[in-house]
């Protein structure tokens, strides 16, 4: 082999390794969402926003019940327009905000394969003006735990909403449970 021709298959190389390393900077990987859902977000590349699962006002919100196996908790607006605990209003929040990171079939199996059938917790929002209460039914964690399987309604549709609503039900179903504390004297 001669060093032209050596010089000639060096700079054929460099041309593809060149083209291979712009065309893997300039397209990112496909959208897989099996893999996003197992992964715990949202598809790779995504670019749009992340959609709401239903949309409340948390100020016309006059009643919340939580749901936790036979356990029921509920939560009244007072007059002056507080809550009894202050974690109902980051629940609220939590729920205003939540958003669909991915979307699963509503099919009685995957229901009951994401823990949705029966529901670990349910959460039902009473708004003013007599509206139709908003439920959610919360399901098992995603294997990384980053992310819970929820479903609005009984049928409506499941998908995987970021883990911190989970923590929030938590934090307002035990504000509700505790006994109020005796009056200081």
């Amino acid at each position: 082999m001669t060093a032209r021709t050596t010089v000639l298959l060096l700079a054929l190389i460099a041309v593809v390794g060149g083209y291979l390393w712009w065309e893997q900077s300039v397209s990112p990987p496909p959208a897989d969402t099996a893999t996003a859902a197992r992964r715990g977000g949202p598809p790779a590349g995504a670019t749009t926003p992340v959609r709401p699962f239903f949309a409340f006002q948390p100020d016309d919100v006059v009643r919340v019940q939580l749901q936790q196996g036979d356990t029921t908790r509920a939560a009244v607006r007072t007059a002056s327009g507080g809550w009894p605990a202050p974690a109902i209003t980051d629940l609220l929040g939590a729920l205003a905000n939540l958003g669909v990171l991915v979307e699963i079939s509503s099919e009685t199996d995957a229901a009951a394969q994401y823990g949705l059938r029966p529901p670990r917790s349910v959460v039902t929002i009473y708004q003013s003006g007599g509206a139709s209460p908003l439920v959610l039914r919360l399901g098992d964690r995603n294997p990384p735990t980053t992310g819970v399987y929820v479903q609005v309604g009984i049928d409506g549709q499941i998908g995987l909403a970021g883990a911190l609503v989970e923590w929030e039900f938590e934090k307002a179903f035990r504000a509700l449970g505790s006994p109020p504390a005796p009056p200081s004297q």
